[in-house]
């Protein structure tokens, strides 16, 4: 069985989460007051971004796309996140969960498949 846990320290885990998992496929979806609503559906990851201070913040920006601009690029910013939990491994989880402060989810769910091919 899987296990979940809180990120307490975001700049330091999304330096180390970045770095071993760029171009890594995944799906992004938000999960509100509509239900489920995909934003990603499968691209692959080129890092996570944390700023602490200023407007909308703690926030968190999700970047998608290719290596060396190959692919379209995408980011993601979550805003106002109060928690962030990770599914699994620490190091290459399966999904992480961003919960803003307004109950709206985000779910990163990360593939297997490390290959940059945004199919």
């Amino acid at each position: 069985m899987s296990d979940t846990f809180e990120i307490t320290n975001w700049t330091e885990y999304f330096k180390e989460f970045s770095e071993a998992n760029m171009g890594r496929q995944a799906k992004l979806e938000i999960l509100g007051e509509l239900g489920v609503e995909p934003e990603v559906r499968r691209f692959p990851i080129n890092g996570i971004d944390v700023e602490l201070e200023g407007d909308g913040g703690p926030k968190i920006l999700l970047m998608f796309g290719g290596p060396n601009g190959e692919f379209v690029h995408l980011t993601h910013t979550v805003g106002k996140v109060k928690r962030i939990f990770a599914k699994d491994d620490f190091a290459t989880p399966s999904a992480l969960d961003f919960e803003s402060a307004d109950g709206t989810k985000t779910i990163l769910t990360l593939y297997e498949n490390k290959s940059a091919a945004g199919h």
